[in-house]
């Protein structure tokens, strides 16, 4: 994986490598040049001595052969400088091929060999030989050392030369790379660091969706990793306070939702509590007025036969019992709705309390050209109930489908299985409930407008006790109904074998 750190080391090795292999090179071929130089010091010195070799020789030879004899003082002092420089020569050309090396050998060999050659022919010419060889020998010698010294020279200048080239071409080099790396450095730094910045940026701004791309560098890429998962923390911070906000906005909307229903609920239940006033004093005041009315007519005037007495007192007992039958129906639902209704739930078999009911109707229906039908698929229907709060349950039922009817009245009543227990089917063709009467059938009071129109006896409140019996056994009531087609009610009652295990568990 590259990094960061990976390309600056290695932009600073090769501007090293770009500074020292020059500098190297360089300090090589000076080293060649300085070696040029000194053999081409040394080439001159020998150039200069065989110049002087053959002045002096010649000076020599011109001396002992005009001026006079070579054993005399001038000659004597000529013939030491001679030997003096051949001396020399013999010293610098030892010199020299110490600092050629092997390859100076051979070419130095022939320079001492020649110089041997020169004192011997010129030691020949100077006895009186005729030996002129040492004066060709020394020009050889000189033109030699002239080849020789230009072409050090020229060897020194080409080093010098290629040096300067080298280190003005590394110098261009380590510039235009150095250039080049800057850029390359600058755009593998910048880049990166703008892309985050503009990201980051963008996400301030509310858009956490966003991330900072892959980054190639090691370095950038720990970091774009870093912002990144900060960035999904922050957006699932975001989610999560969104999801907070959004779920407290439902609840408050439910809350409101439940304190309107309540509150319009304790509104209905006002206006109910109203008209339950209204209806119950008038359901009150007629028997109260009837039994004012006996009490009065009776006490009015002298003393009046025993029978007449005792038919008031008929009267009034009679008053009282419808009084007390409709307190405590007012007493059991209210007690239902506050979670304590009274019954006494045993083993019981309903088919016949079904049928007993009905019976106890069927003259009264049969007179008006009406019907009563009951049927089963069970042979018997054994249920834990409480018979005289159920027998209640089926006058009500039964009452209202005989007070509601349109013509004579046809009632069908179905005891059937059912998952837990079994139910009772009441049917009528009477003349129905509105639609939107039905949500309000089990509230107490409440009358719908046909059936107040139709039978305006009622108080609207057996139904509620309908609801309030079966409840209590731990069942449910249903009512389909449809103006015109008549109603259907249905009432589910838990099975014997529930009210068992109900028992064992309590008893338990």
């Amino acid at each position: 994986m590259r990094s960061l750190s990976f390309k600056l080391r290695l932009v600073f090795g090769v501007l090293l490598l770009l500074g020292v292999l020059p500098g190297i090179t360089t300090v090589v071929l000076m080293n060649e040049a300085s070696r040029f130089e000194q053999q081409a010091d040394y080439a001159h010195q020998v150039l200069a001595e065989h110049l002087r070799l053959s002045e002096r020789g010649h000076r020599l030879a011109h001396h002992g052969f005009h001026d006079g004899t070579i054993d005399d003082a001038t000659g004597g002092k000529l013939r030491a400088e001679v030997d003096n420089i051949a001396l020399g020569l013999r010293k610098l050309i030892a010199s020299e091929v110490a600092i050629r090396g092997k390859d100076g050998i051979d070419e130095e060999g022939e320079e001492l060999e020649r110089i041997d050659a020169i004192m011997t022919s010129l030691n020949i010419a100077l006895s009186g030989g005729d030996d002129k060889r040492w004066s060709l020998l020394i020009d050889e010698a000189v033109a030699e050392e002239v080849r020789e010294v230009a072409e050090i020279d020229k060897k020194e200048a080409s080093a010098l030369n290629a040096g300067q080239t080298l280190l003005t071409y590394s110098a261009i080099s380590i510039g235009v790379l150095f250039l080049v790396a800057l850029f390359w450095l600058e755009r593998s730094i910048s880049r990166p660091i703008q892309s985050m910045i503009s990201t980051t940026s963008r996400m301030a701004e509310g858009q956490l969706g966003l991330r900072v791309g892959v980054m190639k560098d090691r370095e950038f890429r720990d970091l774009s990793d870093s912002l990144n998962k900060m960035a999904d923390q922050l957006e699932d911070r975001q989610t999560r306070l969104s999801n907070l906000a959004g779920a407290l906005e439902i609840q408050v909307g439910e809350r409101t939702s439940e304190l309107a229903t309540v509150n319009r609920e304790l509104t209905e239940s006002s206006e109910r509590r109203k008209q339950f006033l209204t209806d119950i004093s008038h359901e009150l005041r007629t028997p109260l007025a009837v039994i004012r009315g006996d009490a009065e007519v009776t006490l009015r005037g002298g003393d009046k036969p025993l029978d007449e007495y005792k038919g008031a007192l008929a009267r009034i007992t009679g008053q009282v019992q419808g009084l007390t039958g409709l307190v405590d129906d007012l007493l059991y639902v209210a007690r239902n709705e506050a979670g304590a209704p009274k019954v006494q739930l045993r083993p019981m078999d309903l088919l016949p309390l079904v049928r007993a009911a009905a019976d106890s109707l069927r003259t009264v229906l049969e007179a008006d050209d009406g019907s009563i039908r009951v049927s089963s698929d069970a042979a018997e229907a054994m249920i834990g109930g409480d018979a005289a709060r159920l027998s209640q349950l089926l006058h009500i039922l039964f009452n209202n489908a005989i007070h509601y009817s349109d013509g004579p009245p046809c009632i069908d009543i179905d005891v059937v299985r059912s998952t837990d227990g079994f139910a009772v089917i009441v049917a009528d063709k009477g003349i129905g409930i509105a639609s939107a009467d039905l949500k309000s059938v089990f509230d107490r009071f409440h009358r719908g407008k046909n059936g107040s129109e139709k039978n305006s006896e009622g108080m609207g409140i057996g139904l509620p006790m309908a609801k309030a019996i079966a409840e209590a056994h731990g069942g449910t009531i249903n009512i389909e109904s449809e103006l015109g087609q008549g109603t259907k009610v249905s009432v589910l009652l838990p099975g014997a074998q529930k009210l068992r295990l109900a028992n064992e568990y309590l008893g338990s």
